[in-house]
């Protein structure tokens, strides 16, 4: 069934970003700040070869923050997504702390009986996130980052009182609120206290992604043992690894690094024409 062309009020959660397009709807999930702003360059690059979709925080979400986890976040825009009937294949990606969302609201699809046929990871490590891995794989580089916290938080460890301005928490890092513009502060102090207690479950029950895909930058990963996928694969069986020669930022400012990633994308979609979303069968 071919897409309509007439124009589709979207869920509250949802933003158009570009047209509809041959190889289906890639929805960007949102940063820490609640926008997709991030992914402004590559949206730009795959412009015309898959239509882009980003989410964003609305009045319900923005009402829950002090106490909303990354799996409910990623229920609450699965569902908007499921009522959207998108063309599909449907795939999502997520950079950095997106990639959490963006697992989390795969997962959710699939107990909707929704198949993602592409999980983009964009430079997102979720080996910190499984306890005691970096101990065991990297103790230098746990030292180091003990070391580090330590200098930073020495005063707040001996009593003194913490800078409100200042997010930090151990093996998190840290967010410095007068870097970001003020209206979406109250966002990301919510929002990086639900990163800290996010503890990912494997997926083991439900429809598995088509494709996971795992874009990492290379420029900035010290300790040989760490695995190239970044702990995802104790969480999907199956990742597929694409390296770039970036820095963690870089990936999504550096128009090189970008064109690449563009890239990798271009030669892993279909393009086989976007059709109306349908259930997947179980």
């Amino acid at each position: 069934m071919s897409v309509s062309t007439s124009p589709q009020r979207l869920p509250p959660k949802l933003v158009r970003l570009t047209p509809p397009a041959p190889a289906g709807t890639l929805v960007f999930l949102h940063d820490m700040g609640g926008s997709v702003f991030y992914g402004r360059t590559l949206i730009q690059e795959i412009n015309g070869f898959v239509g882009c979709l980003g989410t964003r925080l609305d009045a319900g979400l923005s009402a829950d923050l002090d106490h909303l986890t990354i799996p409910e976040l990623g229920r609450r825009i699965a569902e908007d997504i499921a009522a959207a009937s998108l063309p599909q294949p449907l795939h999502l990606t997520g950079f950095s702390f997106a990639g959490y969302v963006a697992f989390e609201v795969a997962r959710h699809l699939a107990t909707l009986g929704i198949k993602v046929e592409t999980l983009w990871l964009l430079d997102s490590d979720i080996i910190r996130k499984l306890p005691g891995s970096m101990l065991r794989l990297a103790p230098f580089a746990e030292a180091r980052r003990a070391l580090g916290f330590t200098r930073r938080n020495w005063r707040v460890m001996l009593g003194g009182r913490p800078d409100p301005n200042v997010l930090h928490v151990y093996g998190d890092v840290p967010m410095y609120l007068w870097e970001h513009p003020e209206g979406c502060r109250e966002i990301i102090r919510g929002l990086y206290r639900a990163m800290t207690e996010y503890r990912p479950e494997p997926w083991q029950e439900g429809i598995l992604p088509g494709r996971t895909v795992l874009v990492r930058g290379t420029r900035e990963r010290r300790s040989r043992r760490i695995p190239d996928d970044l702990g995802w694969r104790r969480l999907l069986p199956q990742v597929e690894v694409v390296d770039v020669p970036s820095k963690h930022m870089g990936m999504m400012t550096d128009p090189k690094i970008v064109s690449m990633v563009a890239a990798a994308m271009r030669g892993r979609l279909p393009t086989d024409g976007p059709h109306t979303m349908e259930k997947a069968s179980a």
